[in-house]
This record gives C-alpha cells, structure tokens and sequence, in this order.
C-alpha cells in the first residue's frame, strides 16, 4: 500500500470540515501528555492517514454546528493545558495486555484489552481509534460539569470512524 498524500494538495472540500479540527485537536492533546510515549512525528502520522482514510472514503460526513465546535474544543484545550500527569504500568501476558494508569491525583484505572496482533486489523485506523479513545477517557473531566457535552465530543470523533472506513479497519 502506497501513502500518498500531502495536506497542502489537498482539494478536498470536505477537507475544512470542524470535525476534522476537533480530530486535530485530540491528537495535540495526546502529544501533550503521551510524549516521550508517542513520538510527536508518530501522532502527526496518525492524523493525516486518518484524515486521508476518512476523506477518500466516500463517507457522507456531518459537520458539527459552530456552538458544539466551540465547546468541544474549549474542552479539549483545557484538558491539553491541564499539567496533571499520569503514570502508565503495563505488562504483556499471552494474548492480553495488562495496563494500570495511575492518575497522581485521583484513582487508578485499569484497563484490559486485547493486544494489537500484525496483519488482524488495520494499523492506521486501529491507532487513530485508540488515541481518540485514551483522549475521551482522559479528558472526561473537563466534560463533567455537563456530560452532553461528553457526547457532542463522542458523536464527533465517532463521524470519523462510520461504515466506509470500519470496512477497511476489519479487512
């Protein structure tokens, strides 16, 4: 498979669309607080494959009207500005991985998933989805005050990630 694709040329029209920014945005948020973890090369890499998966699809795309745009990235910054830390514990065992993250001021959290197998599902997609997912959980706070807007967020990235492209995740 051949990745060609530069933002600069791109014509798309949908290519301006706010839930694209709000992608963006969540994919800072990571660097921010996931560095030395991922390389910020590495999450710039997951953005503009995704972004180029989503856009070639063919995917009809709802935009989000300008006050959710607004308030989900306000949340969004507030959670990339916000200097608590995290530390991550993993340890790999069979098929299953194993991870606690310790929040240095609130509770631990473990989760239990499956590790990522070569050649089961789409690496690019698989990492977009999974910096999307560590996004919303962490950032879960700064939605807290009002959870609909927990689900403006979900709905967004969720958009990004409809039938077209889960057929190319699972292939």
């Amino acid at each position: 498979m051949t990745f060609d694709y530069s933002p600069e040329t791109e014509t798309n029209s949908k290519a301006d669309l706010r839930i694209l920014d709000v992608f963006h945005e969540a994919l800072l948020t990571l660097e921010k607080h996931c560095t030395p973890f991922l390389s910020k090369e590495f999450i710039q890499a997951i953005y503009y494959a995704h972004r180029f998966i989503v856009l070639r699809s063919g995917a009809e795309l709802n935009d989000l009207g300008m006050r959710e745009y607004r308030l989900i990235l306000d949340g969004l910054r507030k959670c990339k500005d916000n200097p608590s830390k995290f530390v991550i514990k993993s340890e790999v065992c069979g098929d299953k991985e194993n991870a606690k993250i310790q929040a240095i001021n609130g509770v631990p959290h473990k989760l239990e998933t499956k590790s990522y197998r070569w050649g089961t599902l789409d690496v690019l997609i698989e990492a977009a989805w999974n910096a999307v997912e560590f996004v919303h959980g962490y950032c879960y706070r700064e939605y807290a005050h009002d959870i609909t807007w927990q689900h403006f967020l979900v709905k967004a990235i969720d958009a990004l990630f409809r039938q077209k492209v889960q057929e190319r995740w699972y292939e």
